[in-house]
């Protein structure tokens, strides 16, 4: 029986980042294909003496203390050594144990404050081995990419490549981010927190250079709410209020001055009167007068064209008639955004008991208590998962009709616990010596307080006249 040969040896000092060394791994390559390697410590003692092999530096680590902060990490020594023969600009490493051991964050740490792109060998264990160093980097804050190499030949790594395929595969490496599973909550570490800020800062900087919008704003009659809102930013809104303070006026207002597609889901109202109260608003007509034959044909049309010019971008969704349940929403938002250059919508739900409530009208086993929430959560992921704003029109309990308040809303909490805004309308009070019946008065003070507001000051209040007749808001 022929004993196998050696048919090459080598050595590599493993050291680190100060330059001291740490072990000498020795290989040998046989000439049956297989090989061995051992660690020497530096006292000459056979093995790791209780070192941890996975806290081992990574082959090269002592190159970390230059300058450049790019680094590519590839999988074994000789494909470390073909990476720096390369001459590219990157510090090159490797992992030092197999495709089978991950390094941990001890051996990683040289690694924070610099930029990593992971090379895998091309097969299955090689992609894994580089994922589940991505996953270690990622929890110590250390963005990193992985190089595609799933068209290159079986087993390939950056020593069976030359210098312009390794340029090309590191130049379109995938940033890594981890698997998020359908149904579970987002999960944000370093890497992705510091992702998610910068993004928002490039955002904002890109709108300020091209002229696009960061943001909607809530419209010329609204300039007390930009102020205290920096504008109408994505998240979730409540407005509840006392009996005819103009809740759907104001909202439809809102609507129609965004210029922005708005999509109003509408459970109590009719889309002709909402089209009336919209037209009323925009001509100064006032709503008795529109589509009840009172006007002239013609004069009526004309004053139809003029409404239509403003509120154009608005769709209205019959809700009262048919329930909109959220996959059609999600339909309609999807459509809508597509209209507009940066993406910006706006939702409106009047009002969100009726709509849970003709949602689960066939459902005899939910409680209005559970609809509410479930309601409220599928607007919080609508808002969520488009960046968009979403503004719910809410009905107060028995107990809050005069007073309001944060926690007015009628059936669950849950609209004072995930909205990102809660406001509320209110007939301003006349003086208490006034006997005289102001309900129906022309016009009327509308005090909109602010009771929860995440992006700004709570507790600020708003003045406003509320016409009736037009259902217009004018702040004052």
């Amino acid at each position: 029986m022929n004993e196998r040969k050696i048919v090459g040896s080598w050595e590599y000092p493993i050291k680190d980042v100060d330059g001291a060394l740490v072990a000498t791994k020795h290989r040998n390559d046989f000439d049956d294909g297989n090989k061995s390697f051992w660690f020497v410590r530096p006292n000459g003692a056979t093995g790791l003496d209780g070192l941890d092999a996975k806290s081992l530096p990574l082959y090269g680590t002592e190159a970390l203390r230059s300058t450049r902060k790019d680094v590519v990490i590839v999988e074994g020594e000789k494909a470390q050594e073909a990476g720096v023969a390369f001459d590219l600009p990157f510090i090159w490493l490797a992992t030092v144990n197999g495709a089978n051991s991950t390094p941990n964050a001890m051996a990683l740490a040289p690694l924070k404050g610099k930029r990593v792109i992971l090379w895998p060998d091309a097969d299955d264990v090689g992609l894994l081995h580089m994922q589940q160093v991505a996953k270690v980097l990622y929890t110590m804050g250390v963005a990193c990419s992985i190089v595609n190499t799933q068209n290159l030949p079986d087993k390939t790594d950056a020593a069976d490549v030359d210098k312009n395929i390794a340029r090309d595969l590191l130049s379109s490496a995938i940033p890594y981010t981890p698997e998020q599973r359908a149904g579970n909550p987002k999960v944000f570490g370093a890497v992705s927190i510091s992702d998610l800020f910068t993004a928002e800062i490039d955002r904002i900087a890109a709108s300020r250079s091209t002229g696009s919008r960061a943001s909607l704003m809530w419209g010329d009659d609204f300039g007390g709410l930009n102020k205290l809102m920096d504008g109408l930013q994505a998240g979730l809104y409540c407005l509840h209020g006392q009996p005819g303070t103009g809740k759907s006026a104001f909202a439809l207002q809102v609507a129609a001055q965004i210029d922005a597609p708005a999509l109003y889901v509408s459970a109590e109202m009719s889309a002709k009167e909402l089209i009336r109260r919209m037209a009323a608003r925009i001509t100064r007509t006032p709503r008795r007068k529109l589509m009840s034959g009172t006007l002239d044909p013609v004069e009526e049309m004309e004053l139809l064209r003029r409404t239509m010019e403003v509120v154009g971008k608005i769709r209205i969704v019959d809700a009262a008639s048919e329930p909109a349940d959220v996959p059609f929403i999600v339909e309609q938002v999807r459509e809508m955004r597509e209209q507009d250059p940066d993406k910006h919508m706006l939702v409106i739900i009047d009002s969100l008991h009726s709509w849970v409530g003709g949602i689960a009208a066939d459902e005899a086993d939910v409680t209005e208590y559970e609809a509410i929430g479930d309601g409220i959560r599928a607007l919080r992921s609508l808002s969520d998962k488009y960046n968009i704003p979403v503004l719910f029109l809410a009905e107060r309990n028995r107990m809050s009709m005069k007073e309001g308040g944060l926690s007015a809303v009628a059936g669950s909490r849950a609209a004072e616990y995930r909205s990102d805004v809660v406001m509320s309308l209110d007939w301003v009070e006349y003086d208490k010596d006034d006997k005289t019946d102001h309900s129906n008065d022309p016009v009327r003070e509308v005090q909109l307080t602010v009771h929860k507001n995440r992006f700004g000051p709570n507790g600020a209040r708003v003045g406003y006249m509320f016409t009736g007749d037009t259902q217009s808001f004018s702040e004052y």
